[in-house]
């Protein structure tokens, strides 16, 4: 039986799979910000009871989430905005 330290963090890895698909051109104006949310309840979590496991993907899935957040804003900007 598992430790309860040991026990992997679902919110973070959630984050990260949501954070990934966020790169999709339609679909990721919905995953890219759910993944970043997801993932700092996760990394709360993880804080709280002191883990060390996990914590690395927890902070490149919150990079990753906001960073295909942004692109999704600079895509929604350029196809509402584009000079023709």
């Amino acid at each position: 039986m598992m430790e309860e330290k040991n026990i992997p963090n679902g919110w973070i890895l959630v984050g990260y799979y949501t954070s990934v698909l966020g790169i999709l051109p339609i679909l990721g104006m919905a995953f890219g910000p759910l993944g970043f949310f997801f993932t700092l309840i996760g990394l709360y979590l993880l804080r709280n009871k002191e883990q060390k496991p996990g914590r690395w993907l927890g902070w490149f899935s919150l990079f990753f989430g906001a960073l295909s957040s942004g692109f999704q804003v600079i895509v929604v900007y350029n196809v509402l905005y584009s000079v023709s």
